[in-house]
């Protein structure tokens, strides 16, 4: 939240402390305690005072006045949740200062509010005072509608660089504050009372706060993982679905370590008779992603729909590091249902109807991003197995195999180049374990001549990579590149001038590899 010049209305300091005072001393004094509707009216009054803001420095005073009108909504007092709303509706507004150095000094004072805050959320509190709370918390947290399309400061331009800076504060006195965990608190709770407009809401503030590595570990601590299951449980149409899928995304790139999907996840209610609900938390998000998957690419025609559908193909991958989410993707049918899908981006045929018009530039991603899911799904054995049934080999090969640009396919030279980039990339994961079947289709072969004919460097390099690779794993493989004459191709990339020294130095580790297996 930006934080503005104090100095304009230093003549009313004294009597908004005032203010702020009075409205205190009715709440506390005997006299004046259960005069509600002065209550109500002060505090209206001290809203229209601070018009432009809170100043800092006054925000434990704020503080205390939020504590006591929260408590009497709670209790039924409904004149005061009118107040309350306005009350945050002047919180959501940038913070004033006096001095330059005041948020630093008193951040303490943000940090403290924005915990009471996060209680609004782990208790009995009108619905419109929850939705209120997140609004502001939202501009709170994206420092006004200004969150910096970098996240690094240091990568900002420097006319953005003010914006910037009160961000990254912002998002710092959120991790500092209790606000990450009660949010989780209150996302838990609604998920089984089926608030559908505050479960919204709190997913938009929790995707606001999930762009920072200390956020998102916080998200992690607090159980957050454990919901998605449940959260995917929305209709893929909602609009909702994509800030989901984005949550998740963030969460598992920013957060610190390696996720543990092994758990059965604790304190979430399994619907009655409901086995699955029992089962780790790996198992649960592949039968919740798989289906969503497939309803979006048998189906999905609207630009947004191709979009969530990349996304969430984009989450399997990263999740594809557990083997457990592994082997229960491959049982939801993943792998014959990527290799249709990739037959199709590759212009092999196929039955989507939804790939074959519009978006070309969604259609495009998702086939580059099929290579890559499909090959770390094939980590493991089985995976593998039917994914070689399936002719994972034969489609990996028809880039290298056409390497030349080709004026019928539907992409465009640049996009071709990057779909020969991905395919090699993906070739030099699986070769080693798949040498026989290279070897049948003719896959030596090809990379043998592919080395001969390129000029890209960076694809030379992945290239001579599959060369060094498959003779070190299999001797049976590193012979057949023998007999394919690739020492001859490696000795002149090796002599060439105008060749690197990465691919230079490459091709003398490939050709010892060779000669070693032989």
């Amino acid at each position: 939240m930006v934080t503005e010049d104090f100095s304009t209305r230093a003549t009313t300091v004294m009597s908004q402390k005032t203010d702020i005072d009075k409205v205190l001393d009715l709440f506390t004094e005997p006299l004046s305690a259960d005069m509600h509707d002065r209550h109500a009216i002060a505090i209206d009054r001290l809203c229209r005072n601070n018009s432009n803001g809170f100043a800092i420095r006054d925000l434990p005073s704020v503080q205390q006045v939020l504590e006591l009108s929260l408590a009497l909504a709670r209790d039924g007092k409904e004149e005061f949740i009118g107040p309350v709303c306005r009350l945050f509706g002047i919180l959501s507004m940038p913070f004033q200062r006096r001095t330059s150095t005041d948020e630093y000094k008193m951040l303490s004072n943000i940090t403290e509010l924005l915990s009471c805050i996060g209680g609004v959320f782990t208790t009995d509190t009108p619905t419109s005072i929850q939705l209120i709370a997140t609004e502001m918390l939202r501009e709170f947290a994206t420092a006004n509608g200004r969150r910096p399309v970098m996240n690094s400061p240091s990568e900002t331009p420097p006319e953005a660089m003010p914006f910037a800076r009160q961000y990254h504060t912002n998002q710092g006195s959120i991790s500092r504050s209790s606000l990450v965990p009660s949010l989780v608190t209150g996302i838990r709770s609604t998920l089984y009372d089926c608030h559908d407009e505050i479960i919204r809401c709190l997913v938009l503030l929790t995707l606001d706060i999930s762009y920072t590595k200390e956020n998102c570990d916080q998200l992690v601590d607090s159980g957050l993982l454990y919901l998605f299951p449940k959260l995917f449980e929305t209709d893929a149409c909602q609009p909702i679905m994509l800030e989901i899928v984005n949550l998740l995304w963030n969460v598992l790139e920013n957060m610190s370590g390696e996720i543990n999907l092994t758990e059965v996840p604790q304190g979430i209610q399994p619907s009655a008779g409901d086995a699955e609900k029992c089962s780790p938390l790996a198992v649960q998000l592949a039968h919740v992603l798989m289906p969503l998957w497939s309803t979006l690419l048998n189906t999905g025609y609207r630009s947004d729909d191709k979009e969530l559908r990349n996304e969430v193909l984009i989450i399997m991958s990263l999740l594809a590091k557990d083997e457990i989410f592994q082997v229960a993707l491959h049982e939801q049918g993943f792998v014959s249902l990527g290799l249709e899908a990739l037959r199709c981006g590759l212009g092999e045929g196929g039955a989507f109807k939804s790939m074959a018009v519009t978006s070309p530039d969604l259609n495009f991603e998702l086939t580059c991003l099929l290579c890559t899911a499909i090959t770390d799904i094939c980590q493991h054995d089985e995976c593998l197995k039917e994914a070689l049934d399936g002719g994972l080999l034969h489609l990996l090969l028809l880039p290298l195999r056409d390497s030349q640009i080709c004026s019928t396919s539907p992409w465009n030279a640049d996009q071709q180049a990057w779909i020969l980039r991905q395919a090699l990339h993906c070739l030099s994961s699986l070769v080693p374990r798949c040498g026989k079947s290279f070897i049948e289709l003719g896959g030596v072969e090809m990379v043998v001549r592919f080395i001969e004919e390129t000029e890209d460097e960076g694809l030379l390099l992945i290239a001579i990579s599959i060369v060094h690779m498959s003779a070190q794993s299999d001797q049976h493989l590193g012979k057949a590149f023998g007999d394919a004459n690739v020492m001859k191709a490696l000795m002149e990339t090796y002599g060439g001038s105008t060749v690197c020294d990465e691919a230079r130095a490459g091709a003398a580790l490939a050709m010892a590899a060779i000669c070693t297996g032989e």
